[in-house]
């Protein structure tokens, strides 16, 4: 049953797979340079008998696979969204690659309209990975963007291999930031949760959520911390494993809950870019 309808080359439009409700995306009103990926809420680029199931409208076409069950709609919201909370998998890119677009030091942002995952006791909570680093080279750096401590609510990230960065942290980097702290935690509420890397008081990491970008909840000011490489995985980590089992999205763990969606730029955007994206589609998830 198809629920895409493209309309233009940055926008698109569907109906939700619950019902007759449409919700439409787009992404006018903001920054669209530098966008490398854009996957909206589920019921408006979503295809379930395609093969790149969740749609990059940014124009790139890094599109990303999805298990059909893991679609989902808020029964508050009515927004659409995707269930990584662990039946269901995650979201790989169609590729089986990393999304491209960066270099060793190149910025990056990333903003995803989310809820994390609450159990007690809890595995590692990954939202975004790269593919394995075939070795301790130059250019095959791997991380984890942004991961919450196994069996704790620390958020860092993880580094896997530090060939490139010449630093001396290889494993998890904490922030000491807390994440029970986001507003609405362990609830129903969406938050928007903002991570931009690379800036010029090497402040290699920082997060952010909602309407106040300009202030830093968290920071990581280590060089192991660099971005350096896009995501293969969002929602989880796909595990590690071969073909076909790496593609594969119902494969994975380190699950990290529910995402709606999900922004990615070669840039580290201002304060009042963030912002845009915020006021842009808060009105989607009760915000």
């Amino acid at each position: 049953m198809p629920l895409l309808e493209t309309i233009g080359s940055a926008s698109s439009r569907g109906t939700g797979m619950f019902g007759d409700t449409s919700f439409p995306f787009d992404i006018s009103g903001i920054r669209t340079s530098n966008l490398q990926l854009a996957l909206g809420p589920g019921g408006s680029s979503y295809k379930p008998s395609q093969p790149n199931d969740w749609l990059d409208i940014s124009g790139n076409n890094n599109h990303f696979k999805v298990v059909p069950a893991s679609y989902k709609i808020d029964s508050n919201t009515q927004a659409p969204y995707f269930d990584f909370r662990g039946s269901h998998g995650m979201a790989k890119t169609a590729s089986g690659i990393d999304v491209p677009g960066w270099t060793d030091t190149t910025p990056a942002t990333m903003i995803s309209f989310t809820r994390m995952l609450t159990p007690t006791p809890v595995n590692w909570r990954t939202i975004a990975r790269t593919t394995e680093n075939g070795g301790l080279t130059t250019g095959t750096a791997t991380r984890h963007h942004v991961i919450i401590q196994n069996n704790g609510t620390m958020m860092g990230m993880y580094n896997n291999n530090n060939a490139l960065t010449g630093g001396s942290s290889v494993g998890f980097l904490e922030t000491g930031y807390n994440v029970t702290s986001i507003p609405g935690y362990g609830t129903s509420t969406w938050a928007m949760y903002i991570y931009r890397y690379q800036d010029s008081n090497s402040l290699y990491y920082n997060f952010s959520y909602n309407d106040t970008p300009g202030t830093i909840r968290a920071s990581i000011n280590n060089r192991s911390a660099l971005f350096m490489k896009g995501p293969m995985s969002i929602g989880g980590y796909h595990g590690g494993g071969t073909a076909p089992d790496l593609t594969n999205p119902a494969t994975g763990d380190q699950f990290w809950g529910d995402i709606s969606s999900f922004f990615l730029w070669n840039a580290r955007l201002s304060d009042q870019e963030c912002l845009d994206v915020f006021n842009k589609y808060k009105g989607f998830y009760g915000l």
